[in-house]
């Protein structure tokens, strides 16, 4: 059996958390198609199919449920390594506002993944509507905001906020 390579479990563990491929890819910086490939190579290599892909849904096999949990501390150990080796660590603490309604499908992923890669640093995320978040940003509550604004007359567009 050949060495199982980090990117391979690394996109593995994007795809479980995400639950998607195009997800996972956007996560760990790959397109659709390398995180495929990154897939079958560690399917390859452990010799088991680790997720059932179905139109429009994936799950773990068996193979891929035993997998996983290994893949989670392996990945977070190379982290850490990496992080050993550089000399310094990222500690502090960070406030953060999020939106109710982006926490679980796009920030809960990101958070998951920075923890991992930096687990010095605590974070404190706040989830309240963009209108209350603002407010606390400019009371130097938060460090950072994910808001959204609807502008009269640009219905739909996203301003960013800079402070």
């Amino acid at each position: 059996m050949q060495d199982l390579q980090i990117d391979w479990l690394r996109a593995f563990v994007a795809v479980v958390d995400t639950g998607s491929i195009t997800a996972a890819a956007r996560q760990v910086s790959r397109s659709q198609s390398a995180v495929s490939m990154q897939l079958k190579k560690l399917e390859d290599c452990v010799g088991h199919a680790l997720l059932n892909r179905g139109p429009r849904h994936l799950s773990l096999t068996p193979a891929g449920f035993d997998l996983l949990a290994y893949a989670r501390q392996l990945v977070e150990l190379h982290g850490r390594a990496q992080i050993a080796m550089r000399g310094s660590s990222v500690s502090g603490k960070v406030a953060l506002g999020v939106p109710d309604d982006y926490v679980s499908s796009y920030f809960a992923p990101l958070l998951r993944t920075f923890a991992s890669r930096f687990n010095e640093v605590e974070i404190s995320v706040v989830c309240e509507p963009s209108s209350s978040l603002l407010p606390r940003l400019d009371r130097g509550d938060l460090d950072l905001a994910l808001v959204t604004r609807v502008l009269s007359g640009n219905l739909g567009k996203i301003q960013r906020q800079s402070g």
